[in-house]
């Protein structure tokens, strides 16, 4: 369980949803994303409401389930619940992808972040003027000259990472921090 820190006060434990059981992670998760969606996507004809679509969504990547399909089979067999079919969910999720994309990218307030960038090359120094790989550039590091991409990214002391960007060698890191942040 983690602590979350608001104001200088600690705020309820947030569970760990990938080792509680799926049907109690399941709800805690749903009323989670529930007041993020936009009304126009709630639909109450459904067999699963939206968030709760999203939530089991969000499981399978807490339970590391690589296929889709499978997962799907799993909780209407083994978890039991009453799901509309593989091709109507991934019509729905498909249309949810964007609320899903604001959900991962909101960004929790940080007492403390690291920074830090690593350089991505696409190809030698001196095969660079040949390569066609769209917005990558010359860029300088620690490393010395490369042709590609930094990654920026903002980890917390644990490790674990908050944010990142990938973006091309030239840019500078000051700059690209303040991007970060946004």
């Amino acid at each position: 369980m983690q602590l979350e820190m608001r104001e200088g006060r600690v705020s309820k434990p947030r569970p760990d949803l990938s080792v509680i059981p799926i049907r109690e992670a399941q709800p805690i998760l749903s009323a989670w994303i529930r007041p993020r969606i936009p009304l126009k996507l709630i639909h109450t004809h459904e067999k699963i409401s939206d968030a709760d679509l999203l939530a089991l969504a969000i499981l399978r990547y807490l339970h590391k389930m690589p296929y889709f399909s499978r997962w799907w089979h799993f909780l209407k067999v083994e978890v039991r619940f009453v799901l509309p079919s593989l091709t109507q969910a991934h019509v729905r999720l498909k249309r949810l992808l964007p609320v899903l994309e604001t959900l991962l990218n909101e960004v929790e307030s940080l007492d403390f972040a690291l920074i830090d960038s690593e350089p991505i090359p696409v190809c030698r120094f001196k095969r660079a003027k040949h390569c066609k790989f769209p917005q990558a550039s010359f860029g300088f590091t620690t490393q010395g000259m490369i042709y590609g991409f930094k990654l920026h990214a903002w980890a917390l002391p644990n490790g674990r990472i908050v944010r990142y960007l990938i973006r091309p060698a030239h840019e500078h890191d000051l700059k690209t921090s303040c991007a970060v942040r946004r």
